[in-house]
């Protein structure tokens, strides 16, 4: 389950930068995309929290706290050392976390899971390029 953690980290980081992005921007057509990017990432954590997570730890409220701490570190809401890193890049490295994923000898429901995450990114990506296109014109 280590890809699954590499991949959770890189989905943590993906939703502070994407709700980053999405307060910062003007344009109302990229902070639309940035903040549908950050719940995506978000229902996506808590898909695994439920489907995996959850199955190996004490369901109280407890038990949440202590893994939200453990996969976003402490007071990650007041630190900003997570502006250097690219969303694109961060999206590309889960992409290719997730193909990883899916070849591995998991479960039906969570290859599913992994599989709709895969097809999500890819079309992040090409609408990341997109706005990148546009922004130079």
């Amino acid at each position: 389950m280590e890809g699954l953690e590499c991949l959770l980290q890189v989905y943590a980081i993906g939703e502070v930068r994407y709700t980053e992005r999405a307060v910062s921007t003007k344009n109302p057509l990229i902070r639309t995309f940035m903040e549908r990017c950050a719940l995506e990432r978000s229902d996506f954590i808590m898909d695994i929290w439920q489907m995996v997570i959850r199955k190996n730890q004490p369901t109280d409220i407890g038990g949440l706290l202590a893994w939200h701490k453990n996969l976003y570190g402490k007071d990650y809401l007041i630190t900003k050392p997570l502006y250097h890193l690219n969303i694109a890049s961060l999206d590309q490295t889960a992409f290719e976390i997730c193909q990883y994923m899916m070849l591995s000898n998991l479960s039906e429901e969570l290859i599913a899971l992994f599989i709709e995450q895969a097809v999500k990114l890819e079309v992040n990506l090409f609408t990341l390029k997109h706005f990148k296109i546009l922004s130079r014109d």
